[in-house]
Formats: C-alpha cells, structure tokens, sequence
C-alpha cells in the first residue's frame, strides 16, 4: 500500500510526473525511502509505470536498495511488479528491468513467497520461464510447501511452461503441508491437459494420495471428470485403493451419484464390495442414495447383496430402514437374497417394516418368506415391533393393531412377546375388539406383571371396563384381585384415584379387600375422595359423589380412622373438601374427629365455613366440634350468622343464633370485628323486629353488652325507617334507650344465671344435668323459658335430599391439600395417550359389566384383503 510519505520525488512519483522526477534523480541525495519502510521503487512498482520505474533505477541510491524487503507486507520491488501486474504481458517489463538493474530473482517475501511462485501463482507463463532463464530455483516452495509447478497446474495455460519446468529438473512428486501434488491439484483444477503431460513423465506417481488418502483418481471420480479418470487409469492409477476412510473411488462415485461408475467397473480388477472404515460398501450407499441404476449396475456386476456393514446391516436392512419400496423390491428379486439376515443385535429387516409402520414393505418381505417369528438377541419378534409403532404422543397415524393382525394371519406367536403385559397394555390402549379377541383366543397369557407390579386388573382399572372377558380375569386364580404393586396400590386403589366408579362397584362386589394401604399410608377410602377431587379439579361440571359406592366401602371391613404418613384421615380429607354429607357419613361410620395429625391438627382445623348456606350444617359442626369452633381462616359460628344476615336470610340467621344460645357460646373477642350489613335489612321486614329480642336474649345468656352491640348495632335499625328525620332519630334513640334499659334494669335472678353461664361454658346442658338441681332451676339457667326445645337439640335427621346438599357448598380442590403431586405419574395414567377412565366415571350408574364372555371374531377375515401383491413402483 501507498505509504502516503510527502517529498518531492515520492510526490513525482505518485503523481507520474516523469519530468520532475527526471529533474530530482539528478541530484544525488535523492529522497528513496520513507519512514514507514517503504521505497521510492516499489512504490513505482505499485503503481505500474515503467517509465517512472526506469528513471529510479538510473540513480545509484535506488539500486543499492533494490532488493530492501518492505516493513508492512514484507514484499520486494519484484514481488510488488508481479503482484500488480494487470497482465503476463505488461508485467515483463517490469521484471525484466528490474533483474537487468540487479534484483535478486531468488528473493523470499516474509511469507516465504519466491518471485517464481508468484508469478506460477499469478499464472504468468513467461515471466515464470524468464526468471527460470535468469537462474531462479524452481524447486523453492512456500509457507504452505508448493513450489511453482503446485501453483502453475491450475493454471489453463500451465502447458506452456510445463515442459520446461520438467527439463529443469522440478520434483513433480513433491507433496505440500496438506499432502498434495501437481498432478493433484490439476486433478482439482480439471485441467485435463497439465494431468496428461504430468502422467507422460515417467517419474509421476499417479497413485500419491493427499494427507486424507485421497488420490487423484479418487478426485476425478468424485469430480465426474470421464477423461481425466481414463488417463489415470491407463498410466496405472489404482481402482481399489482406499483413502483414511475407506473409500475407493467407485465408492466415491456412487456416492456422488455419477455415470463414471460404469467406467470403474469395466476395470479388470474393481473390487465391486470393498466396503469403507464402517463397513459400508457400495451397494449399501446405491441403497441410501435411492438409486435404483446405480443398485441394478452394481449387482450386474456382482455386488454382494448379503454383504453386512460393521452393524450387521445389509443392502436390504438399509433399504427397509429408509421405507425404499423400489430398491426392496429390486434387491429381492435377486438370487440368494437373505431375507431374514439380521444385524449385529438380531433385527431383521421385517422387524424394521414391522416398527416403521410400512405396510406395504411388510406385505413384501413376508411374500418372500420373512420369518414372522424371528427373534432379535433379546428374544423380541416382530410382535414385540409392533408395540413399538408411534410411541410419539403426538403421532398422528397408528395402524398397529391392523399390522398385529397382518402377523397373526401368518403364525405370529404372542405368548411370549407379552412379557410384562407390554403386548397387553399396548392392545388394550388401541382397540377393545382386538384385545377381547387375543383373551378370548387364548393368545395370551393374562397372569403377568410388569416392571411397577401392575396385573391386568391395574390396566382395566385405568380404562374403560366393557369387555365381556372381565368377569372371567375376576375368577381366574391366578389374577391376584388384591395384588399389590409397587406403589402399594391393587386395582381397587388405581380405580379409586381415577374414580372408576364402575370398575370399583364390580371389584367389591367380588369382595375385593379394602383395607390395604399404600406407600403413602393411603387406603381405597383416602384414594376415593382424591379421585373425587382430582376429578372435580379437572372439570367444574362434575360434581357428583357417588353414594352407592360409598355405602359399599363403609359397609366393608374397613377402618375409617386409618391414617397416612402425615396422619390424615378419610374425615381430614372430607372435611378439607367441604362436604357435609361425607363428613356426616363418615362420622356415622366411627371416624374419629378427635384424631391428630402430625401437624397435631384434627379434623376441625381443617373447617372451612365459605359458602355455608344451611343451618343444617352448622348444627352438626357444632354438634361434633363444639359450639367455639373456628375455621382455617378463623372465623366462627358467629360469623356465619352474621353472613346469613349479608344475604337477607334472617330466619335461619335468627335460628343459628338460638342455637348457639343454647350451647352457651361464648361471644367473647371470637371471630372476626368486622362490619356487618345489617342497616340493608328494611325495619318494616316482620322478621327484623326480632333483633331487639336476641339483643336481650344475648344479654341474659351472659354476652356483654359492647359486645352485642358490635354484632347487632342499633345504626342498622335507622336505615329501613320512614318519615322525616326528627322521627327516624326519635325511633332509633328509642330502640337503642329500650335495650341500655332492659340491661341496667335486669333482676338479680337473671344476673346470677348470666355469672353461672359464664362459668359453665360450652356444653352447658350436660353440666347442668350434673349438678342435680330441681328442673325448674336447670329450665332457667338453660333459658328454655325463652328458646323453643329444638334448639337445645343438635341432631340432624337424615333425609333422602342429604345427599344432594353439599351440591350449593363451595368445595375446596386445591391440588396441593389433595396429593395432586403424588398421583399424576405414568403409574396411575398411562404415558402414551391412553384415555382414563374420566369420560365413564362422569356417568357412574350407567356402565354394566357381562360377566359371561362373548363369542370369539375372526380376526383374519379381513385381513387377508391387504394381502394383495403390491405393484412395484416403476424403476
């Protein structure tokens, strides 16, 4: 590059201006060099002017620093006159001058790079021949190792030179740091005529490969160049010599896909199977190439058709594996085509067909006498292959059970392909009919387990149970009904967390054991209620327990109060729910409320009063937990009277107090200070004439005043009232002065009983029955003067509409209160699509199990339709 240094002379040059450089060469202390390093010569090289160059040289100071290598790019005024030389012809005289004036032809750039090379670099014929007449070293090379005959085959007018370069005496075997001689790289560059001329030379080693192993034959074959793989081959290139990989040169060409195959294999000596470092020979990459030609040309010429790769693949394996209908079907037509030949561990290619789905390559091989029953190393046939077809869960396309009854059709044995229930559990996943079939034909055996422990009945328990063969798995002996798997669950418990209400009802009722916990401490009767939920959790419209087989649970031996790891019982678990009727039923059938946790929790800190909209409900919590219960949040029976008067039910609000009057509760700092909506319910309404009534009854039951007025204030009464102002306020002073009255004014018999209620606390009716008073005394101290008899009765009747009023209640599903974590894994749902038991459970009384098996099909009927020869695709 210009070194942009500002003198006259560097000016004169860089502007051509001859006459002023004329001028200034005449002195003798011309300006020659720059402080960047470069001269005033190989800038005028730089810039192609012979004239300019010519005056320089005429100044001694010029010459003597003719041969100065430059700072930056390391080149001599020679190498910068060949380097921008715009032709071979303008670039002579350049050179010419140069040299006669002294520069040293056999200069080395600072990359090693000799003038002669650049100039064969450059394809510059002549300027080459005259540095070679001028004494330059031929056999120099450069920083890669080429010398100029490297560099001049490539190029189109490399003949020119050639000749003299041989007479000169060049090593035309020479090899660059990559391996490569000339008549490689004029293999590369196609030049078919500097080939010929190096293969005239009886010192050339036509067979030379580059580091790789790659030769020149080996490069003309993968190039298609028909001439240049003739030449080599008449000066006695080897057909059969293998690269680093190897590959021979035919293997090159066919995997190039080139007609120069049919060159190679005229060869007296091609070896047609010589296969590569993998055992790969042509044939097999003809195969994978799809190239039926080139399979047909190979095979004439006898390629081996059963020859094995280092996996044991043959041409027809590779030809399966890549759903290569035509090149199957050619490959079988020939004779000794093996094919049952398996690869290195017992595949055959039949059980290739059979696990790419190809129906059409199945029905081929077994037309040429595939062994339906082969087995692989690990003993698995082609049934087992099947089983394998679109595990992909977003595989759009299964036809394994028409391929299942393709090999049925020709003896496949199923028996022992059923190891661990696999042919089983995949059958069963696909077609209904097929699996009652193989039970029913005695196909199979039914009484295997798989890795998880799982029977037949854990797979019936996740699907749907219409088969008419189930009553006999029921009452064959040697199907364990109670078997435990890994997790610790039978097939009851696998129903239960599905809730498979249909299959439950029928393993009951063939006394399945309930009794039975699993790993996570969990029985039938914990895993019921988690199925209700997880089933509820998933769709909102479904919220019907099942009663019936709630009946037949509790109705068996089991023990209601057992508890899992963390110690929760079924009754936690209901409660948790929400469900008043289960928790009811649960209760009835001896669940402990009083049992704990190991978060030393019972059943009541599970309470949640939302949505409580039945004093029904309320009766029985207080009736089992007491009249102080509080739920999770904290909230209290108070509180829930006091949502009832939010909804303007006041009736049952006014009954849910009166009952807790009656249990004595305490109203004392319990449950929330919170401001209720009272002031919305109309003073005209008959039933809020009763608010003043339970302030006093309040009152006399031993509440405190402030804290009467906090849950019943008097400001709420004004709102309903009409009239003007002057007489809203005169009623509303005159309730509130009416009750301060009542209180201020209480008698001493009244007082003494609300000290004696206080001290007595919650279930005050039992403790007054204690004390042995005159009944007159207890009726007064309980305020049954003031409160109707029911009210001192908690029991709840049962009723044929109890189990329908859990439906109006907000039932909790939150999935971590549930065990929603442990039982969503593939041992309760099947991994690969198969549909749960949800869409049969969402109608649970309406699925029927035939215990008596029906007739067998045949199964082959139609399936001997598919057996038609197909037409081979044209070639």
């Amino acid at each position: 590059m210009d070194s942009g240094c500002w003198c006259a002379s560097f000016q004169a040059v860089r502007e051509g201006e001859t006459e002023t450089l004329k001028y200034l060469v005449s002195f003798p202390n011309l300006c020659v060099s720059s402080e960047q390093g470069e001269t005033i010569l190989m800038l005028a090289c730089r810039k192609q002017n012979l004239e300019t160059v010519s005056i320089l040289l005429q100044h001694h100071k010029v010459k003597a620093i003719i041969n100065k290598i430059s700072r930056g790019e390391g080149l001599s005024a020679l190498h910068l006159s060949i380097q921008f030389g715009q032709s071979e012809t303008t670039c002579l005289p350049f050179v010419m001058a140069l040299v006669e004036a002294g520069a040293d032809v056999n200069i080395s750039s600072r990359e090693m790079m000799s003038p002669s090379c650049m100039s064969a670099y450059r394809g510059f014929a002549s300027v080459l021949a005259y540095l070679i007449d001028h004494g330059a070293d031929i056999n120099t090379v450069d920083q890669t190792g080429c010398t100029v005959l490297h560099h001049i085959v490539t190029k189109p007018n490399a003949c020119v030179i050639l000749q003299k370069l041989i007479i000169a005496g060049i090593q035309i075997n020479l090899q660059n740091r990559f391996g490569e001689t000339p008549l490689y790289l004029a293999t590369l560059s196609n030049n078919e005529g500097a080939v010929n001329m190096l293969l005239e030379t009886n010192d050339s080693c036509v067979d030379l490969g580059d580091r790789k192993g790659v030769t020149p034959l080996m490069l003309a074959a993968m190039q298609n160049e028909i001439k240049i793989i003739k030449l080599l081959l008449q000066h006695g290139a080897c057909v059969n010599k293998q690269d680093g990989r190897g590959r021979t040169s035919l293997y090159l060409a066919v995997e190039n896909n080139f007609i120069t195959v049919h060159v190679l294999l005229q060869m007296d000596g091609c070896d047609v199977n010589l296969s590569d470092n993998k055992g790969k020979s042509s044939l097999m990459l003809a195969v994978q190439n799809y190239n039926t030609e080139l399979i047909k040309c190979l095979l004439q010429y006898g390629a081996d058709i059963n020859q094995q790769d280092d996996l044991g693949r043959t041409s027809l394996y590779l030809a399966v594996e890549n759903n290569n209908f035509i090149a199957v079907h050619v490959l079988l037509q020939m004779d000794g085509c093996d094919v049952n030949l398996s690869d290195n561990k017992g595949k055959s290619p039949f059980m290739l067909a059979v696990q790419n789905s190809n129906t059409e390559l199945i029905k081929c091989l077994l037309q040429h006498n595939a062994d339906v029953n082969k087995q692989d190393g690990r003993g698995r046939s082609a049934v087992y292959y099947c089983l394998q077809i679109c595990r992909d869960e977003y595989c759009w396309k299964n036809n394994s059970i028409e391929i299942m009854q393709l090999l049925e059709c020709f003896g496949a044995e199923f028996k022992t392909q059923n190891r661990g229930n696999k042919l089983l559990r995949h059958v069963l996943k696909h077609s209904d009919d097929y699996f009652q079939h193989l039970v029913e034909s005695n196909k199979v055996d039914v009484d295997d387990l798989d890795k998880n422990g799982d029977n037949i009945l854990h797979y019936l328990a996740r699907c749907s149970i219409t088969f008419p063969c189930f009553g006999t798995f029921l009452t064959d002996d040697r199907i364990d009904i109670n078997h435990i798997n890994s997790m610790g669950n039978t097939p009851l418990m696998v129903a239960a967390v599905l809730y498979n209400t249909p299959y439950m009802h029928a393993l009951l009722k063939r006394g399945c054991s309930t009794n039975i916990s699993n790993i996570y401490g969990h029985t039938v009767l914990h895993l019921s209620i988690i199925g209700f939920v997880k089933l509820i959790h998933d769709d909102y419209d479904y919220t019907e327990w099942d009663s019936e087989l709630l009946t037949v649970i509790l109705s068996k031996d089991i023990d209601v109060n057992a508890q899992d790891k963390d110690g929760q019982t079924a009754l936690m678990l209901a409660t948790k729910l929400g469900d008043y009727n289960l928790v009811k039923r649960l209760c009835g059938a001896g669940a402990d409320c009083k049992l704990l946790d190991k978060f030393g929790k019972s059943m009541a800190h599970y309470l949640n009063f939302r949505g409580i909209s039945d004093v029904k409900l309320c009766k029985y919590i207080i009736e089992i937990c007491g009249v102080n219960i509080t739920d999770t949040t904290g909230k209290t029976m108070m509180d829930v009277a006091m949502e009832f008067i939010e909804n303007y039910n006041l009736t049952d609000a006014f009954e849910l107090i009166s009952y807790l009057i009656a249990a004595n509760y305490c109203f004392q700092n319990r449950g929330q200070n919170r401001q209720n909506m009272m002031f919305m319910v109309p003073i005209w309404d008959p039933l809020s004439g009763r608010i003043n009534s339970h302030r006093k009854l309040l009152y006399e039951s031993g509440a405190e005043r402030v804290d009467i007025v906090s849950k019943l204030p008097f400001k709420e009464d004004e709102y309903g009232a009409y009239g003007d102002n002057d007489a809203q306020t005169i009623r509303c002073i005159s309730k509130e002065s009416e009750f301060h009255s009542f209180c201020n004014n209480i008698c001493l018999k009244s007082l003494c009983r609300r000290i004696i209620r206080h001290h007595l606390g919650p279930n005050i009716q039992d403790k007054v029955t204690q004390l042995k008073i005159p009944l007159t005394v207890q009726n007064f101290i309980l305020l049954k003067c003031s409160l109707e008899d029911k009210y001192f009765n908690l029991e709840t009747e049962d009723s044929d509409d109890d189990d329908n009023d859990y439906c109006n209640m907000c039932l909790q599903c939150d999935p971590d209160e549930f065990y929603f974590d442990l039982y969503d894994s593939e041992h309760y749902y099947d991994s690969h699509g198969c549909d749960t038991c949800t869409s049969l459970s969402s109608s649970p009384h309406t699925s029927s199990l035939s215990l008596s098996p029906s007739p067998p099909s045949s199964q082959c009927s139609s399936t001997f339709s598919l057996l038609s020869s197909p037409s081979p695709p044209s070639s």
